[in-house]
């Protein structure tokens, strides 16, 4: 595996977000969607998609740590729920069961750290009771101090892929993008990273 040179999203978060614009940060944002749309049609689930999983060289997103992808063919649950709570979709603390929808609340959860730069929940003991909190209902809030001039739309993406909604925007988003990164041409079932 080649060296990221800028390290996790997260690090590169808590290092850079003053310095990002919108338009890098809608960039980034597309490129992990593509890159998480290609392990989908390869029939994968990531299972353990978070800020630390995504790395960074030459500030290009790569998706890592595949370790625990299952196929989405296999039906029976994981025995053991592993990865960073605030990225688990709360129906997988119920079914005990990673789909690609999951993927996308995790996905939902990596917009809402580039939007405010936080990890969700960072105030928090990441124990049983935020999972019940989570399973209740509980979402990263989206408030104008940690969000800046956030885009039209894109506050509207983050709640879409993390309530408990059908999870299927990836066209959506990728014409979405299109519009706010001035037209780039993308299409997001047509590129493999």
């Amino acid at each position: 595996m080649q060296y990221a040179n800028n390290g996790s999203l997260l690090s590169y978060l808590s290092r850079n977000i003053n310095m990002l614009t919108w338009k890098m940060k809608l960039n980034c944002l597309m490129n992990i969607a593509r890159n998480l749309s290609y392990i989908h049609r390869k029939g994968l689930v990531h299972c353990n998609l978070h800020g630390r999983n995504i790395v960074l060289h030459n500030g290009t997103p790569f998706i890592c740590d595949l370790g625990s992808s299952r196929s989405m063919k296999l039906r029976e649950p994981n025995s053991n729920i592993r990865g960073d709570i605030p990225f688990i979709a709360p129906e997988v603390f119920h079914t005990r069961k990673f789909t690609q929808k999951s993927d996308v609340y995790s996905f939902g959860i990596i917009m809402y750290l580039m939007a405010t730069g936080e990890p969700p929940f960072r105030n928090r003991k990441f124990d049983a009771s935020l999972i019940r909190n989570i399973m209740d209902g509980l979402r990263p809030q989206l408030h104008q101090r940690n969000t800046g001039n956030l885009p039209s739309g894109v506050g509207i993406l983050i709640l879409i892929s993390v309530q408990r909604m059908e999870r299927d925007f990836f066209i959506i988003f990728t014409s979405l993008l299109k519009r706010w990164t001035g037209g780039m041409s993308f299409i997001i079932n047509d590129v493999e990273p």
